[in-house]
């Protein structure tokens, strides 16, 4: 992981404070803006996940107003100066935002004795923070910041290692399923069907050593009133709950149309039951087959 370090000047950037002041009440109530960017110099090598802190610059109050990682790559864009020029991109998840304008437990004055290599009132936007300077500079925002009451300890690993668009994409299955099953219309059918395809679902599954000492893996089945068999499958994990704890089983994440594939090989199987603990949903057969059709005619 690298760390970038994003410059914001409020004076002439189009990122306004009006704006700034928004994302940190969005923050407090735990809500996570999705439609974050920012520009960026050495893009080259800046890579999902990797971290960023934004400075405030060019006022008489200058610290640090933001800190959290980047959605992805860099991409290439018409500028923010509106001179007909493009620059690069990121997108980004904020962790936390800060106002320097008031008390700020992280100001440039404390930074700057601190960290004097880095240059804490100017500069461009976007450039990477040496790899001997850039663990010592986390870990001193993070002690002040548990110190000031505001994080928790293990609060920034747990943001860092958290899979945002996962989260994303289970939403909007739950979501896509919910509306269906409210309002069975054809267009909420296929929307719920569009998710189905370009999302993963989790899948319980046996493991047995086989006769060389391999794993070998088993889907794991309920059945319905008639006996019939139907596999299990899950938008996230929290449609688990507290199931499937036994040691021989191993919970898979898999494409929807490879878990599709699976229950076509059983005979007998009725097809797939999504979240059968919460909501459930049939996927049967001929459901199953829609969706490899589908699928195929995208591929």
């Amino acid at each position: 992981m690298k760390l970038y370090i994003l410059r914001w000047n409020p004076n002439i950037s189009s990122y306004k404070t009006e704006k700034h002041e928004e994302i940190i009440s969005h923050i407090k109530n735990k809500e996570l803006p999705d439609d974050f960017n920012w520009s960026i110099r050495e893009h080259e090598n800046l890579v999902k996940d990797d971290m960023f802190i934004l400075q405030q610059v060019g006022t008489d109050s200058d610290g640090i107003a933001m800190i959290g990682k980047f959605r992805d790559e860099c991409y290439q864009d018409k500028s923010w100066r509106q001179d007909g020029s493009t620059i690069y991109y990121a997108d980004m998840w904020i962790m936390d935002a800060f106002d320097c304008n008031k008390e700020n437990p992280i100001p440039a004055s404390r930074y700057e004795n601190l960290f004097p290599q880095i240059n804490w009132h100017g500069g461009h936007s976007g450039v990477v923070v040496e790899e001997d300077l850039d663990d010592k500079l986390v870990t001193q925002i993070e002690q002040d910041l548990i110190s000031a009451g505001l994080w928790q300890p293990g609060e920034l690993d747990k943001f860092m290692a958290w899979d945002f668009e996962k989260e994303i994409a289970d939403k909007i299955i739950l979501n896509a399923k919910e509306l269906y099953l409210k309002e069975k219309t054809k267009e909420s059918f296929f929307n719920f069907v569009g998710c189905l395809i370009n999302t993963k679902v989790l899948i319980p599954m046996h493991v047995e050593k086989d006769e060389e000492g391999k794993d070998r893996c088993y889907p794991m089945f309920l059945t319905d009133d008639k006996g019939k068999p139907a596999y299990p499958i899950f938008s996230n994990e929290s449609q688990i709950g507290d199931q499937y704890q036994e040691e021989n089983c191993e919970i898979y994440e898999i494409p929807v149309t490879l878990a599709v594939e699976i229950t076509n090989e059983d005979k007998e199987s009725i097809g797939l039951v999504l979240d059968p603990f919460t909501v459930p949903f049939l996927i049967d057969k001929e459901m199953g087959k829609m969706l490899l059709e589908i699928s195929n005619t995208k591929e």
